[in-house]
């Protein structure tokens, strides 16, 4: 129904709508609703990821730990999904760059993100299927609305590129993500035609718009291998095939680990048996109660895998 209702109304009136929202709905009492009762994805959630994530993203301490690999704070994200432990490990990364970043997936196009110092050098694009409602042309955000799988980008042109949790949903459905989603769009319901090229092609992509000298940072979900109508979750065959498609890249992986103490670095042997919350496929009215809680308190996944590929200097 609410998806009828926005399909009905202009996008302008949607908006000022939603702000009148947080008017009468502030931010402070969804947070205050959400510490009540910690459901994850539930009202105050996103609320509470951002607060936690501005203040860790604020840290020095935290951002030398992400990128020298160290051991993480003892209950670090304790209840929350694996962003809490990407963002920072690729904001580790981009630190002390400057120039062409591509945003592919989305995923920096938050406030609260795009405010960490370690961004401010960057000329950011972000590329997405459909448009979304945070914008902020107001930075100089640039905003592309192609599928990865063909980018009308030039060759060799970013020298940063983060994809972060974003391949393992090239090739499905991706109504959940789109408001604008429409029957028969490049993001409709495609996981009965599945292939592991379609996320192969996007990797090849990102990497052909990648200057020499240049890095792609990139998170996939990891542990049990799952395909579901809206994703896949690598185990190591997998991810070991994600990392064959660029042979001639420099790769370091780093894998985090969630269990009911929190996020922590781990490997590959720690995580494979790692099991995916699936909580993608609950229909967009679902209720708290409806929220698939967990013993331990995870969200989504309870490993990833970070990626971190570096493009040779000589002419490839």
């Amino acid at each position: 129904m609410r998806n009828v209702l926005r399909s009905l109304v202009p996008p302008a009136l949607w908006a000022l709508a939603s702000r009148l929202k947080e008017r009468v709905f502030p931010p402070k009492d969804h947070l205050a609703e959400y510490l009540k009762r910690p459901v994850p994805w539930s009202i105050g959630y996103h609320y509470h990821k951002a607060g936690y994530l501005s203040a860790q993203l604020g840290r020095i301490d935290i951002l030398d730990c992400f990128a020298g690999g160290g051991r993480l704070p003892d209950g670090f994200g304790i209840g929350l999904d694996e962003r809490c432990v990407e963002y920072p490990w690729a904001i580790a990364r981009l630190r002390g760059s400057a120039g062409n970043l591509l945003d592919a997936g989305s995923v920096f196009n938050f406030d609260y993100i795009l405010n960490c110092p370690s961004l401010e050098p960057f000329k950011i694009t972000i590329v997405n299927l459909h448009p979304e409602t945070n914008c902020y042309h107001g930075r100089a955000v640039n905003y592309l609305y192609e599928d990865l799988r063909s980018l009308p980008l030039a060759d060799k042109w970013f020298e940063q590129i983060v994809c972060i949790s974003t391949l393992e949903h090239i090739g499905f459905d991706n109504e959940l993500f789109s408001s604008q989603f429409e029957a028969g769009s490049p993001s409709g319901p495609l996981a009965s035609n599945f292939s592991d090229a379609d996320y192969k092609q996007a990797l090849l992509e990102l990497w052909r718009v990648l200057k020499p000298g240049g890095v792609l940072l990139l998170s996939v979900p990891f542990g049990v291998r799952e395909v579901s109508s809206t994703q896949q979750v690598f185990d190591l065959t997998e991810l070991n095939a994600l990392l064959a498609v660029l042979p001639d890249a420099a790769k370091r992986v780093d894998f985090f680990r969630y269990r009911g103490e929190g996020w922590q670095l781990s490997d590959a042997d720690d995580c494979k048996d790692a099991q995916y919350v699936d909580w993608v496929t609950l229909p967009r009215d679902a209720k708290p109660k409806d929220f698939p809680v967990q013993p331990d308190g995870a969200s989504a996944s309870r490993a990833v895998a970070c990626i971190e590929m570096r493009k040779s200097e000589r002419k490839i």
